[in-house]
């Protein structure tokens, strides 16, 4: 997964960005690509605010965007799983 860098002026973001001196002594914003791991965007999706969850249409009380990330997938025991047999359609 890459995340491109843009700037942002809401109060609450926070972007990632470089900038360089050019040539001529002056300062250039430049974007970039940067490899994001699953943990990192969890974190991202954690630290966004409350207010920030109301303007993405979210309701914090019930719903986050952090909570679209599984981080456990449970797996039942095999006992309790259904069993299915090699080429039948029937179990």
């Amino acid at each position: 997964m890459f995340l491109e860098s843009h700037h942002h002026t809401h109060k609450h973001t926070q972007t990632p960005s470089i900038t360089h001196s050019d040539d001529e002594g002056g300062l250039d914003n430049v974007e970039r690509k940067q490899e994001v791991t699953a943990e990192k965007a969890h974190e991202i999706l954690r630290a966004i605010s409350d207010e920030d969850c109301r303007a993405l249409g979210f309701d914090p009380r019930y719903a986050r965007p952090d909570w679209l990330i599984l981080t456990v997938l449970p797996v039942p025991p095999p006992y309790v799983r259904p069993s299915v047999l090699a080429g039948s359609s029937t179990r």
